[in-house]
Order: structure tokens, then sequence, then C-alpha cells
């Protein structure tokens, strides 16, 4: 996620909470109904839930790459990775295409496409980190680097 979407997201929040305080204080102030203080509470309680499924949809969202074919390498924490699954998928990303192992020195190479056309990659290391791709096909590009995200003990997925 970019920083300005990551400022944007947090300014859509404190707006929120802000008016949703805003509202009660002034409600109670003049009306004295009591009953509106957990009203806004949990108004100012969904907009912060909202805004976290938000971010995680936006985190967790291909990211976009060129490459001057469909091979590369895949490294994590700036180690060559070897025996990382790369799979070419379906648009939805339901079926892979096509799939193979990084070698011992974390170079993959898949088959063959023409150029331009944008192709969607998942990488996977031992089914604790993961990423996913849309690299579109440019001859003139450097190869792909693929750079699986750190992942703590605290969110590993269970194999």
């Amino acid at each position: 996620m970019t920083m300005r979407a990551n400022f944007q997201l947090w300014m859509w929040m404190v707006v929120t909470v802000g008016l949703a305080s805003a509202f009660v204080n002034y409600w109670v102030r003049d009306h004295g109904n009591p009953l509106l203080i957990p009203t806004g509470i949990a108004f100012a309680a969904s907009a912060v839930v909202a805004l976290a499924r938000l971010m995680i949809a936006v985190r967790n969202r291909p990211k976009a790459a060129v490459a001057s074919h469909l091979g590369g390498f895949v490294q994590y924490d700036s180690m060559k990775v070897s025996d990382a699954l790369v799979e070419e998928c379906t648009p939805d990303w339901k079926q892979p295409l096509s799939s193979v192992k990084t070698d011992a020195s974390g170079v993959f190479e898949l088959p063959s496409k023409g150029a331009g056309a944008v192709h969607n990659l998942r990488v996977t290391w031992s089914k604790t980190s993961s990423t996913r791709l849309r690299v579109q096909i440019i001859p003139d590009a450097p190869p792909l680097v693929v750079e699986l995200p750190a992942v703590s003990v605290w969110n590993r997925r269970q194999a």
C-alpha cells in the first residue's frame, strides 16, 4: 500500500470517529439523552472495523510487475529461496495453469508466453509465506525478482 493511500485511510478513520463523537457530544449537551453515547461509540467502532477490513483488502491485493519473460528468482529477506512454488493462475486465482519450483539458487522459469499479456503469478514458500503478482511481459524489462513478505509467528497459515 502506498504512503498516500495509507494516509487517506487514516484520515478517513479520524474524520469518521471525529464526526461521530461530535454528534454524540452535541446531542447529549442539547437533549440530555444518554442512550446516544453507546450508539455513537458503536458507530465509531464500526467505522474502525470497516477501515481495518479495507486496509486488509488493500494489503492483500496483487502487486503489479513487469518482466521480459515469466522467469526470474525468488528471494526472502535478501536470501535466494529454493523449493518455492511458482504458479501461473487463472484471472480469479482459483486454478493454476502451470507451475514450477525454484532451484537451489532460487531461479524459476515458466513456459514462454507472448508479450503484452498480463499473467497472474502466485509464489508460495513452504506454506508460510506467499505473494501474488500481476506480471506484464515487456521485451526490454529486467528479469522478474519476487520478494516474499516477512511472516511473523502470529500470522502463519496452518499447514
